[in-house]
């Protein structure tokens, strides 16, 4: 019976534990997203990206620079994660 006891007072701490730690996570991401707990943040949608045959063995994509202005970026940091 004590250890039953025991086993069941050991769970229940790690349970409260395992909760503190999920407060903790949920509040560091409220803070540093505020537009989460607002929900108003903008929905992305992303247009596929249209490959096109160049010769018989390369592909490219048509509307690359397209992408990068989605993203507010310059293409030139795309190329170089592509590469």
């Amino acid at each position: 019976m004590f250890l039953l006891h025991d086993c069941v007072l050991w769970m229940l701490t790690l349970f409260l534990y395992y909760m503190q730690l999920l407060t903790r996570v949920f509040d560091i991401m409220r803070a540093k997203n505020p537009e989460m707990v607002t929900g108003e943040k903008k929905k992305f949608v992303m247009k596929p990206p249209q490959v096109v045959r160049i010769g018989t063995k390369k592909t490219s994509f048509a509307n690359f620079t397209d992408i990068c202005k989605m993203y507010v970026c310059e293409s030139s940091i795309f190329c170089n994660e592509i590469r």
